[in-house]
């Protein structure tokens, strides 16, 4: 039997119980031997504080949250903007496609000379949601069903009013 990444469960259990069997190894040793060079697996354990390790991780989630909120609300607002405005589609699509190709380690190194760290990291994560949600805005926008536009035209709702009726909530799928 195969698991999703290929590997059988036999193989995956092989692998867990030779990784086991070496902690215990390396554990026992160090302890029947006496040595101080060397910690055990639970010196190392016990050592690391916690609260060292969780407020780096804590502060990135809040900064890839904000990234993520502001990359999503620019990415609506080109995504609307290019099915209102057709001719910046062109351009909408050729920047959420550039922010797709460029290699984030480059981007990353570029970034971090020229700005503070949050504003880096803030900044790797909103561009991580650009290309998606632009192609998902355009998308879901043109959805919107043909029948109700001509309704919500013939009663009188402007461009901008039937973007926010009917391409709107059509659109939310898709995002």
């Amino acid at each position: 039997r195969r698991t999703r990444g290929g590997w059988s469960v036999r193989t995956f259990a092989r692998i867990a119980f030779t990784v086991l069997g070496a902690l215990v190894s390396w554990q026992l040793l160090a302890m029947l031997g006496g040595s101080t060079v060397y910690p055990t697996p639970t010196d190392i354990v016990t050592s690391v504080e916690l609260d060292a390790v969780l407020e780096p991780v804590g502060q990135t989630i809040r900064l890839a949250i904000v990234g993520f909120v502001l990359g999503v609300t620019a990415s609506i607002a080109i995504g609307v903007l290019c099915v209102l405005v057709p001719r910046f589609e062109p351009i909408g699509l050729q920047l959420a496609l550039l922010t797709y190709t460029v290699p984030v380690l480059a981007l990353g190194s570029i970034l971090a000379t020229i700005w503070s760290a949050p504003a880096t990291r803030i900044t790797i994560a909103a561009l991580f949601t650009v290309y998606t949600t632009v192609i998902g805005t355009i998308v879901g926008l043109r959805s919107a069903d043909r029948h109700s536009i001509e309704l919500i035209s013939a009663l009188g709702a402007s461009r901008l009013g039937r973007a926010r009726i009917i391409e709107l909530t059509a659109a939310v799928p898709s995002l």
